[in-house]
């Protein structure tokens, strides 16, 4: 039987680039990962002739689902600043997921929230959302 090749979900790093690559901003401390996850949307063609009277549908476009993140919150930080600053001006950047096998997936789209948590005898954290518009995942690029 041959050895897994599966990872563990530490040492990914999050970067972004406000400039379409020339310089990267890493994102630090970041607690929880979710990358967006690809599906195909379903396009009904039912007519009035289908066979055996059953719904039919063929697959539409691709779309990319939205990224997640979670860090450790730090208030008034300059991620913090940056962060809130690109959900206010809806800029779109690219960001840029590195795994521990120095995969990178590169994507544009903008962050479209920022949300603190400060619960009472633990750790402050932020959850991020970045929804992806303009392209798709560039996969398998070595970091």
């Amino acid at each position: 039987m041959a050895e897994s090749d599966a990872l563990i979900g530490y040492g990914e790093a999050i970067a972004l680039s406000r400039d379409a690559g020339a310089n990267w901003l890493d994102i630090g401390e970041v607690t929880n990962l979710t990358p967006p996850a690809l599906s195909t949307e379903e396009v009904a063609v039912t007519h009035s002739a289908s066979p055996d009277a059953t719904h039919e549908a063929i697959p539409g476009v691709n779309k990319f689902g939205p990224t997640t993140f979670d860090i450790n919150w730090v208030p008034g930080s300059d991620t913090d600043e940056l962060l809130r600053e690109l959900v206010r001006e809806r800029e779109v950047v690219l960001l840029r997921i590195t795994y521990p096998n120095d995969v990178t997936w590169t994507f544009s789209g903008f962050f479209n929230s920022v949300a603190p948590a400060a619960p009472i005898g633990d750790r402050l954290t932020a959850s991020v959302g970045f929804t992806i518009r303009k392209s798709g995942i560039a996969t398998g690029v070595a970091a």
